[in-house]
């Protein structure tokens, strides 16, 4: 018996409430790419060396990112969210220079390294006619100016002039560093950074801060149509100063509460139309990061508690086990630059490297790949289950701890952290009283599309086991040659029969002994007949019975680089020996002869169906499109 493995990659959520502004029913249906902008692309197409050490900038710009568009688009994102576009600090600070975005100085004039106003223009025009949204990151909580002193006097003094429109001390809270992170008048009026390089909190309490504030943002989404706003720092501000603010910027805001503690993040959604996700973050992070030492029932706790708390539990996370989280769990998934490429990340600043050090490569990256599938399946499910968004995740409690099924109609999706290493396996269990099947529903793995379940006689649970197989697609099958068997009369163990219709000895371990005989002929697939139960005197019988353990022929022909094909006939029997349970099989292709109508063919030998019922050709599947059945379920592993 073999199972999925599991791998581990990182990727970010987002909670979204009830009430939100105008555009959250569209936003709740796109998928969001996060780009910084100083480093993910040049306008000019050069690729400089980039030094994350420096922390300087490296020259990305917003014409970069119209250039790299397509790439963003083939992955399946609709959405790009950018960097902060205000001008900020100049020049080298005690943390280096301010390439990220986070240190603005003048929000009413534009950050001339990233371009100019027309070049934010052209990017949002670029991004709206291909049909995708604009969301611009924002900072509201403080400006950042060098001291004048340099003497370590305390306060500091600054040259309030630098920072723009305000110009002014009163327009700030009176000097004094977050020292207590459980007193909220400490993290909404203190002042974040240190002496060395002191973000200074603006005001919010203060009537003539609050309007320019507010008047800001207005004028920012209006001139170069923004649709949606990443908010930094969002705890640091009062809650009631949030309402006003999405009010008058107009479109769907996102706000960053960095703590894991959901009861603290929930009121946030009164204000802000979502923030992301981060007590969930840490309970992802901690389950597959940590490994077999991790707790993956917690995620499910953390689910459940944040479900409860926000006014909308809506919401996704990270870390290639979890890389599938996002995009099957409630919530808008976001992807940070460099994730599909494999970027290792860590730290600031090792997590701000530049992509087009990859030169944006898409051939030979499992995890674009990844991504990519995992878009086509979400989009998929969204236009095949109006529920789906608005549908909350519930989970299926396992009884091993490093698994966990979670159901989110149609996606049935299987976690674990076992981990890759040898002999590592994973095995769930899916009761009938679940009710996430019907009989006679048709399960299809939207990370493969090549492995299938389907209804087999006996069991009253439903089984879901995990085998990490052979991605075969439609262009791969056209380079094979097929060599096909009927195991139970033309191949046994030891010698080939001549027989009436009837079992003759042929088993799978006889295929397997005539491998070399096959692939000497040049053939490199194998269509072997069908391997679920069959009817023999009006008795189901099971193929292993008769033939041996499938699976072992399945690894052989991997093991030699050859593709299995399976003959499979769908059938819905009414017999008293049925029920509702479902088998995985590992295939690279599957043979569908025809749906039977919901009667009984009990009578029918296998040799009538053939006949009775002919082939309709191959149907080889390369996305997730190309494998959807009508009112089918979905399974989503979790492992390539």
């Amino acid at each position: 018996m073999k199972y999925w493995w599991a791998e581990a990659a990182v990727i970010m959520s987002l909670l979204v409430r009830s009430t939100c502004a105008a555009s959250a029913d569209d936003w709740t249906k796109r998928a969001i790419y996060q780009v910084m902008t100083d480093r993910f692309a040049i306008g000019n197409g050069s690729s400089p060396n980039c030094d994350t050490s420096k922390r300087a900038y490296c020259g990305g710009n917003w014409q970069g990112i119209i250039g790299e568009l397509d790439y963003i688009q083939n992955m399946g994102f609709d959405a790009v969210w950018i960097s902060p576009v205000v001008e900020n600090v100049q020049g080298q600070t005690t943390e280096g220079e301010a390439y990220h975005g986070y240190w603005p100085q003048n929000i009413n004039a534009l950050n001339s390294n990233f371009g100019s106003a027309d070049d934010l223009k052209s990017l949002s025009k670029a991004l709206h006619d291909r049909g995708m949204y604009l969301m611009v990151d924002v900072v509201v909580n403080h400006l950042v100016a060098n001291p004048t002193n340099t003497t370590n006097v305390f306060p500091e003094t600054f040259d309030y002039s630098q920072l723009q429109p305000f110009g002014g001390q009163n327009s700030f809270h009176t000097q004094c560093f977050i020292s207590d992170y459980n007193n909220q008048t400490d993290v909404e009026q203190c002042w974040l950074g240190d002496a060395g390089l002191p973000l200074l909190d603006l005001d919010t309490e203060n009537s003539t801060v609050v309007s320019t504030m507010y008047n800001w943002v207005k004028n920012l989404v209006s001139e170069y149509s923004i649709d949606g706003l990443r908010v930094d720092t969002a705890k640091h501000i009062r809650q009631d100063f949030w309402p006003d603010f999405t009010s008058n910027a107009g479109v769907y805001t996102v706000g960053e509460v960095l703590i894991g503690n959901v009861t603290y993040a929930a009121p946030y959604t009164n204000g802000l139309s979502s923030v992301l996700d981060y007590p969930t973050y840490y309970a992802v992070y901690n389950a597959f990061v940590n490994g077999t030492s991790g707790n993956i029932s917690a995620i499910a706790e953390m689910v459940t508690q944040a479900q409860n708390q926000y006014n909308h539990g809506t919401f996704t996370l990270i870390v290639k086990n979890a890389m599938t989280w996002p995009f099957i769990n409630d919530g808008i998934p976001i992807l940070y630059y460099g994730q599909e490429q494999g970027y290792q990340g860590g730290n600031d600043p090792a997590n701000r490297e530049a992509l087009w050090s990859s030169g944006f490569n898409e051939d030979n990256k499992p995890l674009l790949t990844h991504v990519k599938t995992l878009n086509a399946a979400r989009k998929q499910a969204i236009s095949a289950n109006s529920n789906f968004l608005t549908t909350k995740t519930t989970f299926i409690t396992q009884q091993d701890s490093t698994t966990l099924a979670v159901s989110k109609p149609p996606f049935l999706t299987l976690l674990t952290n076992v981990g890759s290493a040898s002999g590592s396996s994973a095995k769930w269990s899916v009761p009938s009283d679940a009710k996430v099947f019907s009989g006679g529903e048709t399960l299809v793995d939207v990370l493969t599309c090549d492995t299938y379940l389907w209804t087999i006689i006996t069991a009253s649970t439903i089984s879901l086991l995990s085998q990490s197989v052979l991605a075969a697609s439609a262009e791969d099958w056209t380079k094979r040659s097929i060599y096909q068997v009927r195991h139970r009369r033309r191949i046994s163990s030891q010698l080939r029969h001549e027989c009436m219709p009837k079992y003759c000895g042929g088993s799978w371990q006889g295929i397997i002994n005539k491998l070399d005989c096959i692939q000497n002929m040049g053939f490199d697939a194998v269509w072997i007949s069908t391997i679920a139960e069959n009817v023999q005197g009006g008795i189901a019988v099971g193929s292993e019975a008769y033939h041996g353990y499938w699976m072992d022929l399945s690894n052989a022909l991997h093991q030699r680089g050859m593709y299995l094909m399976v003959d499979i006939v769908v059938t819905s029997l009414t017999a008293p020996t049925i029920s509702n349970s479902f088998r995985l099989f590992p295939t690279a292709a599957i043979r569908w002869i025809k749906f039977f109508p919901r009667v009984s063919h009990l009578g029918l030998q296998q040799s009538d169906r053939r006949r009775a019922m002919p082939a309709r050709g191959f149907q080889f599947i390369t996305s997730y499109s190309g494998c959807q059945r009508i009112n089918s379920t979905v399974v989503s592993t979790l492992s390539t």
